[in-house]
């Protein structure tokens, strides 16, 4: 079991963006960036590989007995379980065998939040890189009144507009308006977007197929997309993009 948990890779996230120890720990005091994921998109690309969990807080060390042996539930004891002064942290970790760098899908980052403290500089470095990506950014803000925190949203002067209309690569895969239901035609444009964005996804290999997804609504609208994934242990991959968050 020790052999097992010393040879497993683990990343530790936090499920709260406004912790102050936090930032004063793994952000040079508010000088760095706290990095928002989509959980999905996270481990999408090679997801059976992965257990997930939120850290359990306790004052006593978890009993371990011969019956969690054998189920998952030993491994989430063994590193899912720490002492209670750790649980302002509220910390979420995937736990996988193999340690060192693993592959995410490059649209897994869903917004860098600034620090109090984050220099200009920095912030307009990161987001002339990251432009173009669906990425938001955002101002972590401190009112003056109370030790607590929110977010102001930053426009990305280096984004470009991309538009909801015009010839890609994968004209032929959009579905056409005959075979898309009645209540989800108005919908339609958003593929080309969907299309341009995988045509400058750099691991997608090839898109196999586009369509509405089965859970999708008028009120929330959902596009998923079949294709060759670089660096996935799986024949083809799946993305789903809320038309809401595409706005």
């Amino acid at each position: 079991i020790q052999d097992m948990i010393k040879s497993s890779g683990i990343f530790s996230l936090s499920k709260s963006y406004s912790i102050s120890s936090l930032w004063a720990s793994y952000a040079q005091d508010h000088k760095g960036i706290c990095i928002e994921y989509n959980l999905e998109d996270l481990i999408g690309k090679n997801k059976g590989l992965y257990q997930c969990f939120d850290v359990t807080y306790s004052d006593t060390p978890p009993d371990i007995g011969v019956e969690d042996l054998s189920n998952d539930v030993l491994l989430q004891k063994m590193i899912g379980t720490k002492y209670f002064d750790w649980d302002k942290e509220k910390e979420f970790r995937i736990v996988c065998d193999n340690q060192g760098k693993n592959h995410h899908r490059s649209d897994a980052i869903r917004s860098i939040i600034f620090g109090l403290k984050t220099p200009d500089e920095s912030k307009n470095e990161l987001m002339n890189l990251l432009s173009n990506r669906n990425i938001k950014f955002k101002q972590l803000v401190n009112d003056g009144k109370s030790y607590g925190f929110h977010i102001q949203n930053i426009v990305n002067p280096s984004d470009k507009k991309v538009g909801l209309n015009g010839s890609t690569n994968y004209e032929h895969l959009i579905p056409s308006e005959a075979h898309i239901k009645d209540d989800h035609k108005v919908f339609r444009p958003y593929f080309y977007k969907v299309a341009i964005f995988m045509e400058s996804y750099p691991d997608c290999i090839e898109v196999a197929h586009m369509d509405f997804s089965q859970v999708s609504t008028t009120k929330d609208p959902i596009i998923y997309v079949s294709f060759k994934e670089k660096d996935s242990i799986f024949p083809y991959s799946k993305k789903f993009f809320k038309i809401k968050d595409m706005d």
